[in-house]
């Protein structure tokens, strides 16, 4: 797996390789979704490091149906859950292609 080392270590695995990538401007980043209590709420995203009360913005991008309800289903799945979309945005697929 590509992992960070606190992955990697937290996990018990052994890195194999370092900077693999071909891009040295890259910057990988993780999510981690979790309810507000529990377990997982008590742990923080390695990321960003040094940084005083990071602000933290992710982007996903779905291929959906072009069917009626598609995303509305998609989006209600974080509604439901309290989760804030900030920015919405589509863009059709090119001519011939399909889901």
């Amino acid at each position: 797996a590509i992992a960070t080392r606190e992955a990697a270590a937290h996990h018990g695995l052994t890195v194999v390789a370092d900077d693999i990538g071909n891009d040295t401007m890259l910057e990988t980043r993780y999510i981690v979704i979790y309810k507000q209590s529990g377990e997982a709420s008590s742990h923080r995203c390695p990321f960003p490091r040094d940084v005083e009360d990071p602000v933290q913005k992710h982007s996903a991008c779905f291929a959906l149906n072009n069917e009626p309800g598609a995303a509305y289903k998609l989006l209600s799945c974080w509604a439901l859950r309290n989760i804030d979309v900030l920015k919405l945005e589509t863009r059709p697929l090119g001519d011939g292609q399909r889901v």
